[in-house]
């Protein structure tokens, strides 16, 4: 799997990074697994980091699969805020469609794409010695 993700308890703040190739069974996992971890609370914030990605072998539908998954799990995920971080136009693109993907199928997350992790970081609302 090329993802992977950090989950800070105290300050409700989730930290996933993708790398290398990425697949469509990456991006689904990666959803599943969000939704089942029973740490995570309503309101998180999530900082999504894509600078380490090397090829997208993936579709528009496996974003709208997320989209089923985040929906499922809407009540857990209530609240909650999706930084991502894409620095090239390609990452960046893909992240705007998930984005818009997200808002017209009734996603329960707020998603804002950002070029820099520090822009995606002050959005959330991130200090320095978070994550």
């Amino acid at each position: 799997m090329s993802v992977e993700y950090t989950y800070d308890e105290e300050h409700n703040i989730l930290y996933t990074r993708f790398f290398g190739v990425v697949i469509d069974k990456d991006l689904r996992d990666q959803a599943e697994a969000v939704a089942a971890d029973p740490r995570i609370k309503p309101g998180v914030r999530e900082l999504v980091d894509l600078a380490g990605i090397e090829e997208v072998r993936g579709s528009s539908s496996s974003l709208e699969t997320n989209i089923r998954i985040d929906r499922a799990h809407s009540e857990k995920l209530a609240g909650m805020r999706t930084a991502i971080a894409a620095s090239t136009d390609l990452m960046f693109g893909f992240a705007r469609m998930y984005q818009t993907l997200a808002e017209l199928q009734g996603s329960p997350l707020t998603v804002e794409v950002f070029r820099t992790v520090e822009e995606a970081r002050q959005w959330l609302g991130l200090q320095d010695d978070d994550l």
